[in-house]
């Protein structure tokens, strides 16, 4: 960090500390990445959190509480590390939920069912189905019920 000529504090980069080749800076690059250098999180870092997640669903038929999930994984089975949790949200707030756990080995999907509600639903109503991926024990960096 640096004070400027009024003495505020801000974050600066390689061509901030002075001349010369001490500190290089190609200065594409300036505080630009998923995470600040305070440790607060850019917007962007949650987007890349969701890309990045290696267990996906879908809906089949929920009507009926059917989703398909797929294990992205290259090597792990679901049922050793994850569990899994569900809740219905009707305009914002939680009507049910449950907890389930799968059987699923690496690169492949899997239908499950889900034993939601029967929905009566009116006009102006919304619901959405939120699923959750918990790790059953913990890592060196992820603790348990993650």
């Amino acid at each position: 960090m640096r004070k400027d000529e009024n003495g505020r504090w801000y974050w600066a980069y390689g061509g901030d500390f002075g001349v010369g080749n001490t500190y290089h800076s190609d200065i594409n690059f300036c505080c630009n990445g998923l995470i600040a250098p305070d440790r607060t999180p850019h917007p962007h870092l949650y987007e890349v959190k969701k890309v990045y997640q290696n267990v996906l669903f879908k809906a089949k038929d929920l009507s009926k509480g059917v989703i398909t999930i797929l294990n992205d994984y290259r090597f792990t089975n679901l049922k050793e590390n994850y569990y899994f949790k569900w809740q219905l949200m009707k305009n914002g707030e939680k009507v049910s939920n449950g907890r389930f756990e799968m059987d699923l080995s690496p690169e492949s999907s899997k239908d499950v069912t889900l034993k939601l509600p029967i929905l009566n639903t009116q006009p102006g109503e919304e619901y959405y189905l939120q699923i959750f991926g918990y790790t059953k024990k913990a890592t060196d960096l992820v603790p348990a019920d993650f």
